[in-house]
């Protein structure tokens, strides 16, 4: 599978980027084109540039990265960084009379003798340090990968399409390079522009103007793709790899408020860099955030040499905790095949109860995609329909309900009242589908199918996503069969262990001695539940060769 990939930045904690890399490449995914903000655009340059995950880890974890830094003003750093965290720096008083704010004065006149040379980097070039030495170790890098005597290495170099965000201080304004005009642009000088962390980095002179860290705009630019998912005629996911504090894993953090003019200055930086994340992203289609918990201070570069195992372990964390509690993404044409597959299976299984020959079922995958919409992610059978990649408010009356009632939800659609096909916010739903359609049953999935044996359903966890089928039968007799409500129930959960890339698990036997459900109305007419709650999963000879035959489709080799 292909997908676009978009780094955050975020300094030292970009490290920790190549083990999600890396994750990834295992799981067969190959990124098409890849973007970045600060640290972020350096990954994906590097990337762009046709480093594979294990290359990157022994060329950044065996290198000094200090020595990439000018070393006088690395020390200066370190010694405000020292006081700062010992608290020697001025303190900002708890009451303002004319004894402490003398104090204060008097300890702002000594942090300045003590950091004559830090103050006067800021104060005459802006930043502390320069970024020549990264830039340098990353041309030497990059020229020796492509086979490029010397450089520069420009935009048409790379192997694959690359965009990085900077802050353009002249004039004001974001740029993006990248694009087809940007062909003959240095992709180098374009990358450390993007990561030039303000304060730290000074301002990076390049095309007559000075740049600043692009994450001050855009740390996570997944929109500058925005144009090339539009061209696609095959939706391709957007992967974003984006940092999250240590503490959201365990406890609650705390925050105080600075006490002192550098925290203030850190907490700023930090904010204008981290605090926008959301507004990049809540628009785009087939977007998936992978969270990585980096446990480094984003200027501790002198910690990555030591800390470059976490690092990684913690990239690779990331991205194996999205694939075992998220469906998707995967191929589509993937899961079509596997989609296909069921529909032919649930087809045999209620013809064999109803004796006689049904019509050919339509099967989606359902995923909540954002707090206020679940969304068609997969289908079978339906590529000629409107509703192949259907939208759906959360709240509205059908499918949905399945997440909020975690349990089966059937739509019989003759008996779907006026009020909720005019309703403004559901109508589209059933604009789009095909007239022909009468019952659709949603069933839900669960990240652990050990939920169905609980029998009140309020129980259970959210589900991950639903399996949706749906026909132009009245077959809402053959969904009140126990056998068939199990059997749907277990192929909801196998088809749920392929979209995760699990082993399938082994269930227990079928129960076959059961009395039928009852239909139970829900609010609004048209809409049922099965007074039956907790289902048995189960293995036999069916399903083992729906299995058998998934893995053939799928798994060829």
């Amino acid at each position: 599978m292909k997908a676009f990939g978009v780094f955050e930045g975020g300094g030292a904690k970009g490290y920790a980027h190549v083990g999600a890399l890396q994750a990834i490449e295992g799981r067969g995914i190959h990124l098409k084109a890849v973007a970045g903000s600060s640290v972020g655009a350096v990954i994906a340059l590097l990337i762009a540039a046709g480093f594979s995950a294990d290359e990157l880890i022994n060329k950044i974890a065996q290198d000094d990265w200090i020595d990439r830094l000018n070393r006088r003003d690395w020390a200066a750093f370190k010694k405000l960084d020292n006081e700062y965290r010992s608290n020697r720096l001025p303190q900002v008083p708890s009451r303002l009379g004319v004894v402490n704010v003398l104090k204060m004065g008097g300890s702002i006149i000594s942090a300045f003798y003590r950091h004559s040379h830090l103050f006067k980097q800021i104060w005459t070039h802006y930043g502390i340090t320069d970024a020549d030495g990264i830039r340098q170790w990353l041309n030497d890098a990059i020229c020796q990968k492509l086979g490029i005597a010397g450089g520069p290495v420009l935009f048409r170099d790379l192997k694959i399409p690359l965009k990085v965000v900077a802050g353009d201080l002249l004039s004001g304004k974001m740029r993006v390079f990248g694009g087809d005009e940007d062909a003959d642009i240095n992709a180098v000088d374009a990358a450390v522009a993007s990561a030039s962390y303000p304060l730290f980095f000074q301002p990076f002179p390049f095309e007559r103007s000075l740049f600043v860290d692009g994450g001050l705009l855009s740390n996570l630019p997944v929109w500058v793709f925005d144009e090339e998912r539009q061209k696609q005629l095959k939706l391709t996911p957007t992967f974003g790899f984006r940092f999250v504090d240590v503490p959201l894993l365990g406890p609650a953090p705390t925050y105080q408020p600075p006490s002192s003019f550098p925290g203030f200055i850190k907490r700023l930086v930090s904010t204008s860099v981290f605090g926008g994340q959301a507004v990049g992203t809540r628009a785009i289609d087939e977007y998936y955030t992978f969270d990585l918990a980096a446990d480094i201070d984003t200027l501790a570069f002198h910690e990555i040499k030591e800390k470059a195992g976490g690092l990684v372990e913690t990239g690779r964390k990331g991205v194996a905790k999205f694939f075992d509690t998220q469906i998707g993404p995967s191929d589509p044409d993937d899961m079509e095949i596997l989609l296909g597959v069921f529909c032919n299976f649930i087809v045999q299984a209620l013809d064999r109860t109803a004796k006689q020959k049904l019509p050919r079922l339509r099967a989606f995958i359902l995923i909540e995609n954002s707090p206020d919409f679940v969304k068609v992610v997969y289908s079978a059978n339906a590529t000629q329909d409107a509703d192949d990649r259907l939208k759906i408010r959360n709240n509205s009356p059908g499918s949905a309900e399945c997440f909020r009632r975690k349990e089966p939800v059937l739509s019989f659609v003759p008996q779907i009242s006026e009020d909720v096909r005019t309703n403004p916010f559901f109508k589209y739903e059933h604009a789009v589908r095909p007239r022909d359609v009468t019952t659709i049953y949603a069933v839900p999935i669960f990240a652990d199918p050990l939920e169905w044996s609980k029998e009140n359903p309020e129980d259970r966890v959210k589900p991950l996503a639903a399996l949706v089928i749906d026909s132009s039968e009245d077959i809402r007799y053959l969904l009140r069969v126990p056998e068939l409500e199990d059997r749907l129930a277990t192929y909801a959960q196998i088809c749920g262990e392929y979209l995760r890339g699990l082993l399938v698990q082994s269930y227990g036997n079928a129960n076959s001695y059961l009395p039928v459900s009852d239909l139970i109305p829900l609010e609004k007419a048209g809409f049922f539940v099965s007074d039956r709650k907790a289902r048995s999963l189960f293995q036999d000879e069916e399903t083992l060769e729906l299995v058998k035959r998934t893995e053939e489709r799928l798994r060829p080799d």
